[in-house]
Formats: structure tokens, sequence, C-alpha cells
């Protein structure tokens, strides 16, 4: 392979970084701009899970919040 690199004047590294797009996006990861569309994707994505998990462990803070003062108020149940 680096016979053919050589011959084309493509430097190894970016064959890599080829390799790994169109592994990751097939054809779509040799299209520059489809590629920058998805990684926006990915990023809204990420930013979108990261909102839901914090909602979650409000959720989860306020479910032990109640449970600590239900039995502060009725000590001798279990």
């Amino acid at each position: 392979m680096k016979v053919t690199l050589d011959k084309y004047g493509v430097y190894s590294a970016t064959y890599y970084n080829w390799k790994k797009n169109y592994d990751l996006f097939q054809a779509d990861g040799l299209d520059i701009k489809a590629l920058g569309d998805a990684q926006k994707e990915i990023k809204r994505l990420k930013t979108e899970l990261m909102h839901y998990k914090s909602m979650l462990a409000e959720e989860q803070l306020k479910g032990r919040m109640k449970d600590e003062m239900i039995k502060k108020k009725y000590p001798n149940r279990s």
C-alpha cells in the first residue's frame, strides 16, 4: 500500500483518516459537506443527551429527598 500512496503523493495519515471516515459514514464519510453535517448532528445529539441526563439526575434527587422526608416524618415505618 505504501507504494501506491507514494505513487499518488498521498500521506499515509491522510489515507487512514479517509479510511476511518469511510468506515464510520460509508460513502458520505468522503464528502466533506456530508461529514461536517454528520458531525454537527452528532454534537447536537450529545448536547441533547447531556440535557436529558441532567433532567434525570434532578428527578432522581427529588425522589431521594422525598423518601428522606417521609422517613423523617414517619420514622417507625420500614
